[in-house]
């Protein structure tokens, strides 16, 4: 497939590709862990459950950024521009193709829909330090 790939994005392409298996193989092994069974995740806390929990939590923020990352607007402030799926998607080569560019953005909308709550999420638990949830959560 990157044979395809117009010479001029194929960069771009391969880095996102290689994000998104990446991203592939983190989710693979969250599953394999802690989605399988009650029974195995009752295995993990048995076996050392402190570690898999801060592994869990690690990798669960790591897929979380992940797709936040490539989900992000193709630039940040009025210069700085973002290795993110919108700026595939606004590639010139892209936009000359109609049919093409329409679907990518359809597509596009569709995926940052759905992640809209993990964007919430890497704002209020990952990034940043939201105020009433960690107070909430000093008084738990």
């Amino acid at each position: 497939m990157a044979e395809e790939i117009p010479e001029s994005i194929r960069p771009l392409w391969e880095h996102l590709y290689s994000e998104v298996v990446w991203l592939h193989e983190k989710w693979k092994i969250y599953r394999e862990l802690y989605g399988k069974s009650p029974e195995r995740v009752e295995l993990l806390n048995a076996i050392a459950g402190s570690l898999f929990r801060v592994l869990e939590d690690t990798l669960f923020a790591d897929v979380v950024l992940s797709l936040t990352r490539l989900t992000d607007p193709a630039k940040s402030g009025k210069t700085r521009e973002n290795a993110v799926l919108e700026q595939l998607v606004q590639h010139t080569e892209i936009q000359q193709v109609a049919s093409l560019s329409a679907s990518l953005e359809a597509q596009l909308a569709t995926i940052r829909s759905r992640c809209a709550e993990f964007l919430q999420f890497r704002n209020k638990r990952i990034g940043h330090s939201h105020l009433k949830r960690a107070l909430k959560e000093a008084i738990l």
